[in-house]
């Protein structure tokens, strides 16, 4: 496939649940993916796509492949420690998410997918329409709001398409043990 900025994914949650059904996907329709991950020997052994570490990489670095990268768009998946859903555990999320976004932005990406969940609903039942307004019922709900309102800011003041995709119940191959 010849390479053009359109194809170009940068991808964070690329071992996670949804990640792992994703990547396959982008490959197949001939997207050039990067992962930043924190398995990205994982994720290269996989899948054979570049994968820098954000636990081992400086920050400048990271941002320095990025850039040669030069991604058209950011697919954030990414939530470590899942079932853990404490105020450490989201507070750190939200601020490695920050960091994601912005290292996306300064690497030239032009449009950003976030992902949601279904909880930010909170406990409404029946047809749910994007519109309805959120409701923080923990402090997971609190961080995803949160970033979703920062996709929001980033599109309005950066000029960057964002999206919000709140996940609903998804199920299948590598289903985290003790989650149904």
């Amino acid at each position: 496939m010849e390479s053009n900025s359109e194809s170009r994914i940068l991808l964070t949650g690329a071992t996670g649940f949804i990640g792992q059904a994703v990547v396959p996907i982008l490959i197949a329709e001939g997207a050039e993916v990067m992962a930043l991950s924190t398995k990205p020997t994982e994720v290269f052994e996989r899948w054979g796509i570049q994968a820098v570490d954000l636990l081992k990489v400086p920050e400048n670095a990271i941002l320095n492949r990025v850039k040669t990268f030069a991604p058209e768009v950011l697919l954030h998946l990414g939530w470590s420690g899942l079932p853990d859903y404490s105020a450490d555990a989201c507070l750190a999320n939200v601020a490695s998410s920050i960091e994601v976004i912005r290292i996306a932005l300064e690497g030239g990406v032009s449009r950003i997918v976030g992902a949601g969940s279904c909880w930010e609903y909170g406990g409404l039942q029946g047809e749910l329409s994007e519109n309805l307004p959120t409701t923080s019922t923990s402090m997971f709900t609190q961080a995803k709001s949160c970033l979703r309102q920062l996709l929001e800011s980033v599109e309005q003041y950066a000029g960057t398409q964002t999206r919000w995709a709140r996940i609903f119940y998804a199920y299948g191959s590598g289903q985290r043990e003790g989650s149904l």
